[in-house]
């Protein structure tokens, strides 16, 4: 897959369909994508000859730009014919965003097929390419609007790393001054807020399914009728196991479970929360691989 013209391209979906009685894949090659700094999740070619394929760079290696071979699918003649290439290209950048692209397909033009024992890569006329459209930015994260309650409260806003919507996030409050942790779940906005907490020194923890756990200290309530605002808190996705690190026993994972939907995925693969586990979820783990955090509080 050549790419021309691309700036901060830090993972490449694609998936080709080929006509099966024709081609048949065999491998992939890499290029500027490759083991020494990219993890691939490869779904391997399937009957009805389609074939899907995800490569993300690893912390801390940079993105790709410019004109570059990503990686390349190869494939042996199976059969008398010509099949068409039709392939689609998916990039993302650091933070999972898509990098639009616009994607030239080709055809193979049939040959004999090979002796048993031989082995043919066959060369579209015209190799795919692509195009960059510049990504769209995230928006910042919502802040709430907070009115003071008679006694203190400790409020403050966490998000994911790459969504829109922030629900299902636990945000934990411990301190001495309380007889227990206590824990609220935000909705879409992320925005919490805990009342009645009396004068102390309290720690926040907030995690996520996939994400790295992060506990912010001294949070400081010094006096009755006060509104204590945290700040803001984004959680780093890609920790799937909940272990604290982002390492490749969470991107194998995501890899184990590349191109499923939800489910019968897990739901802690599917980083960015849109139904299917792809490239922007390696990506994800990519991009954070060696970032270390808190172990979430049962």
């Amino acid at each position: 897959m050549n790419l021309y013209n691309v700036a901060n391209v830090y993972g490449l979906q694609v998936t080709c369909q080929v006509n099966p009685s024709v081609l048949i894949g065999t491998t992939y090659s890499e290029g500027e994508f490759n083991s020494g700094n990219s993890y691939f999740a490869n779904n391997l070619f399937k009957a009805d000859g389609s074939w899907l394929v995800g490569a993300s760079r690893l912390q801390p290696n940079a993105p790709a730009s410019g004109n570059i071979t990503a990686f390349s699918l190869n494939y042996l003649v199976a059969g008398m014919g010509d099949s068409s290439v039709n392939c689609a290209a998916l990039a993302v950048d650091q933070n999972g965003r898509e990098i639009t692209l616009a994607v030239e397909n080709g055809m193979f033009d049939g040959v004999e097929p090979p002796a048993q024992t031989a082995t043919s890569t066959p060369v579209p006329t015209n190799r795919p390419t692509v195009t960059p459209v510049p990504p769209t930015e995230t928006p910042a994260p919502p802040t709430p609007t907070l009115t003071p309650a008679a006694l203190s409260s400790i409020t403050g806003v966490v998000a994911y790393q790459n969504r829109a919507n922030y629900t299902g996030i636990t945000i934990t409050l411990s301190g001495d001054n309380m007889p227990g942790p206590i824990q609220l779940v935000t909705n879409a906005d992320g925005g919490y807020r805990f009342t009645d907490v009396p004068v102390g020194e309290y720690s926040l923890q907030f995690s996520a399914l996939g994400h790295l756990a992060v506990t912010v200290e001294a949070v400081i309530v010094a006096s009755d009728g006060l509104v204590v605002d945290a700040g803001t808190v984004t959680l780093r996705a890609g920790d799937i196991v909940q272990d604290g690190t982002i390492d490749l026993q969470d991107a194998a994972l995501v890899g184990a479970n590349f191109g499923n939907p939800m489910p019968p995925a897990p739901p802690e693969t599917d980083l960015n929360g849109d139904g299917v586990v792809n490239i922007s979820d390696l990506v994800l783990v990519g991009s954070n691989f060696g970032l270390t955090g808190a172990v979430p509080t049962p």
